[in-house]
């Protein structure tokens, strides 16, 4: 026997008896499905030991309290998200204790106090919630951005000494937490860095990879990156601003303040601007200069807050210096809601005379606006995206139509509205996938003759053009959306996803190359894009290890699942497959193998065929 140090983490099921006693058969499959689709995955991604399973309850081990309570806060928020959609009798929820101690090791199983103490917070903890003792809650309170509530001492049963415990909130900021668990895809780690490379660099990459994409149709371009100088050059990011209103509502309008200044700055000849997904990776963190610029590579940072009151706007903006970590420059602007683009205007034409006295940049943006003209449509299209990223289609469908009626003459805001038909037939929503492509089109086509300088307008046509199975259209438009914004990493994007649809899978994982010079940090769509290529290719290994990272980053993501039904088949995981299945039917109740099929624009019938019959295997209908 053995003994030593460890975090001991229990858990069991809430109500697991009448669960049982409703129906034992489908409890226990289901509880099996959440077990290797859940508790697995994350038990991997947060290095943690499963020693026993008992009926409805698991025991494990960690080597750091750290991880222990990382994991149960990332299972539980899950397993909340999960159950928004679950009629409440048939919802799976665990309670957790964690307790740090010695133990005892016989074989594979565990003994001792650390043991006992943890299986006793265990049934203290609230249903859906994690209580940890003292010893755990001081050694993670300073190094995860959680929120403890004391619950006092407690005597539990078979311990001489009463038990200090704390209830794990799970908050906003345990959701942020869960967030930036994002496990880095293996792909990323095996390209180079590109954050460093000259601009001039950049640009000759971009347009030798952009010729590769074009005119080869080859495979990735890892090689060609990795025999690239790596010389310093000018670049920035756009931290996302701090929403300083007083009120959760107002988030939505400092992350479009946000993204308005890293569209406009991007446009600077002679700056590199990170992408706003790289950017918002780090929303709600409090991270040193140093670390950004470490992750990303960059040489300054504009960060800030955002004050809306009434009819004022203030903004409190500061530039540093990523390297010394020296505030080189800070404002504050205060104006009236009907002054808002003045506002924006002054700001970044602050920062360009900052920078110019520093860098070799251009001291003019000669590009057309892309917001409106109108302070109320303007805001409207802000909430919109809001939405637009949160999945919530329908709601920001209505903002969309609400913003054109305050201003006709808004081209984003005919392309967010255009999006947002063609995702409802995407995701097999629709119920008039004809109708909704052909009003997509409408929408894009009015939003390209009012702004065909706009790079996501043409994004927005060749995304519908895809779905009315335009291919060569598609194309044409994803490829002058880039030439508009060579640093459009979702124009590379939606170009990869049309590749991926007309069988050129290796043209596809190319262009996602490029995608990831603009953005290093790829969103859990992107990784559905590698995902497919991967699966296309046969390589079910690759595809499955990048599409549960695309699962766990957004565990609403549909296509994530689908793929993990097709690519656990084919590696001979049904029972896998078949809790993606339990998963897609959550996300999306109405799902319908016939309805999807019919709205998927995949060009050969045998592609598509074999993805359905790995659908029905798995228990879709």
């Amino acid at each position: 026997m053995d003994r030593r140090l460890a975090a001991i983490l229990a858990a069991d099921v809430v109500g697991y008896s009448r669960l049982m006693g409703r129906d034992e058969p489908g409890t226990l499959a289901l509880l099996k499905r959440l077990r290797r689709g859940l508790i697995e995955p994350k038990r991997n991604l947060h290095h943690g030991r499963i020693i026993k399973l008992m009926g409805d309850g698991v025991l494990m081990e960690f080597a750091s309290a750290v991880d222990a309570v990382a994991f149960a806060v990332d299972v539980q928020c899950s397993m909340r998200a999960r159950n928004t959609t679950v009629p409440e009798d048939n919802q799976i929820v665990y309670r957790v204790g964690i307790n740090v101690g010695d133990i005892i090791a016989d074989g594979d199983d565990i003994f001792g106090d650390g043991v006992n103490i943890a299986s006793r917070l265990e049934r203290l903890s609230d249903a859906g919630g994690v209580c940890v003792a003292r010893n755990v809650y001081n050694q993670v309170k300073d190094k995860l951005d959680l929120t403890f509530e004391s619950l006092g001492e407690r005597v539990v049963k078979n311990i001489a000494e009463p038990v200090s415990i704390y209830r794990v909130v799970l908050d906003e900021r345990a959701e942020k937490l869960v967030a930036a668990i994002e496990p880095i895809a293996a792909a990323d780690r095996s390209i180079p860095r590109i954050a460093a490379l000259g601009l001039t660099v950049l640009a000759l990459l971009a347009g030798l990879a952009w010729w590769y994409v074009s005119f080869t149709g080859g495979g990735p371009t890892v090689g060609l990156q990795s025999e690239l100088p790596k010389i310093e050059r000018p670049s920035l990011v756009v931290l996302p601003f701090v929403n300083m209103s007083g009120s959760e509502s107002q988030e939505y309008f400092a992350d479009g303040i946000t993204e308005d200044l890293t569209t406009d700055l991007s446009k600077l000849p002679g700056l590199f601007v990170v992408s706003r997904n790289s950017a918002f990776r780090y929303k709600g963190q409090n991270v040193s200069p140093r670390k950004v610029s470490h992750d990303l590579g960059i040489s300054y940072i504009l960060q800030g807050s955002i004050r809306r009151a009434g009819d004022r706007v203030r903004i409190n903006a500061q530039l540093v210096d990523a390297s010394t970590e020296e505030n080189i420059w800070a404002e504050r602007f205060n104006k009236s809601f009907s002054d808002i683009f003045v506002l924006q205007d002054e700001v970044i034409d602050e920062i360009i005379a900052v920078l110019s006295s520093k860098i070799p940049i251009s001291k003019t943006i000669s590009s057309e606006r892309t917001r409106s003209t109108n302070p109320k449509a303007y805001d409207l299209f802000l909430q919109g995206q809001r939405l637009i990223r949160t999945a919530e289609y329908r709601q920001a469908r209505q903002v969309f139509e609400d913003a054109i009626r305050h201003d006709p003459a808004f081209a984003r805001a005919y392309s967010a509205l255009s999006v947002s038909y063609t995702v409802g037939v995407t995701f097999g929503w629709s119920a008039r996938p004809t109708e909704d492509i052909a009003r997509a089109l409408e929408l894009a086509g009015k939003a390209v003759s009012l702004g065909g300088t706009i790079p996501q307008t043409h994004w927005a046509l060749s995304f519908a053009y895809l779905y009315d199975r335009q291919y060569d259209a598609a194309q044409t438009s994803a490829k002058r959306a880039v030439s508009l914004d060579p640093g459009f990493a979702d124009g590379y994007g939606l170009l990869a996803w049309i590749y991926d649809h007309i069988g050129e899978p290796k043209r596809s994982l190319a262009t996602m190359e490029i995608a990831k010079l603009f953005d290093p940090h790829l969103a859990a769509a992107s990784l559905d894009v590698i995902g497919m290529s991967y699966l296309l290719m046969g390589d079910n290994d690759a595809a499955r290890k990048i599409l549960e990272q695309a699962a766990a980053r957004n565990p609403h993501s549909l296509f994530s699942r689908l793929f993990l039904i097709s690519t656990y088949m084919r590696l001979g995981l049904p029972d896998e497959a078949e809790w993606q299945a339990v998963e897609v039917e959550t996300l999306n109740p109405d799902f319908s193998i016939d309805r999807w099929s019919k709205s998927q624009p995949i060009r050969d019938e045998k592609v598509l065929a074999a993805l359905l019959d790995d659908f029905r295997k798995a228990g879709l209908q």
